[in-house]
């Protein structure tokens, strides 16, 4: 049981991650929707103009090996998550996840019952 609590948490774990990775892509579209209005605007904006400059020098300097790495880390991260969730389910209890019943030991009752009387 304490493993099948440990793989839970690992699986949440990496659904958090995987939520913030859709929010990145999310803030990502977003930027490449700003990015085509600057496009427009660069036409007769000076302003918008410069900024495009600037942003092309940085994706000549290494703008787009830094998205083939996040894109990579992405794949790999999906990965992960599938492999674990998969491991999860065969952790599952067969009988459509049911806890199984389990009588406590006859230690464990014995201290239960001494608590009671001494409290």
């Amino acid at each position: 049981m304490e493993q099948l609590d440990k793989f839970k948490n690992v699986v949440d774990t990496f659904k958090k991650q995987e939520f913030a990775l859709q929010k990145q892509a999310r803030e990502y579209e977003a930027l490449q929707r700003e990015i085509a209005v600057l496009r427009e605007r660069a036409a007769f904006d000076a302003d918008a103009r410069r900024k495009l400059e600037r942003l092309d020098e940085v994706m000549r300097s290494g703008g787009q090996q830094l998205q083939n790495q996040v894109r990579e880390k992405t794949r790999r991260l999906q990965s992960v998550i599938n492999g674990i969730a998969d491991k999860f389910v065969e952790l599952l209890p067969k009988d459509g996840g049911r806890a199984v019943e389990s009588k406590p030991s006859p230690k464990c009752a014995t201290a239960k019952k001494a608590a009671r009387k001494f409290v």
